[in-house]
């Protein structure tokens, strides 16, 4: 396909209408359940069993592999900070740790939403890019209150 453009082009073009076709499927099979008759003892149909799950979840995996960007499950991302009183920060392996899940992301409002999206995945980005790290530089202890100091001093200082 590199050598040729207009074969590309036919490829690209006629991928897209399959995309468009298999979109437009889904959402009649998100309509029409699959049916199947529940027969008694005697042969006589008494209910009809639908099912929404089969067609839906084969047509969801052939969208994930041809329009990932669009219908593939996003990662999730994890990880732990440890935090001790000596300001020091470790990174661990990636772990379960804070878990972002579809209701949280849809209880935010549509600008700060993709905002969180587009950062998690420069993140993503980022670890795919760089080697891990070890530990960051520990930072100055914190300074006690003045009030704590000044009844280590033996009181108030006037």
């Amino acid at each position: 396909m590199r050598r040729d453009p207009i074969f590309a082009a036919a490829v690209e073009e006629a991928q897209s209408y399959a995309l468009g076709k298999a979109e437009q499927l889904l959402a009649e099979r998100m309509l029409t359940p699959d049916t199947r008759p529940i027969i008694d003892k005697n042969g006589v149909v008494v209910a009809v069993a639908t099912d929404h799950r089969n067609a839906n979840t084969l047509l969801l995996r052939f969208l994930e592999r041809h329009s990932p960007d669009h219908w593939a499950p996003k990662k999730q991302l994890s990880g732990t900070v440890a935090h001790d009183h000596t300001h020091q920060h470790t990174l661990g392996p990636a772990t379960p740790g804070y878990t972002v899940t579809a209701d949280d992301l849809l209880a935010l409002p549509d600008d700060k939403r993709r905002l969180l999206v587009s950062i998690l995945d420069e993140v993503e980005q980022n670890r795919e890019q760089q080697e891990p790290v070890a530990a960051l530089p520990a930072l100055p202890a914190a300074q006690p209150p003045l009030a704590v100091r000044d009844e280590e001093a033996g009181g108030p200082r006037d």
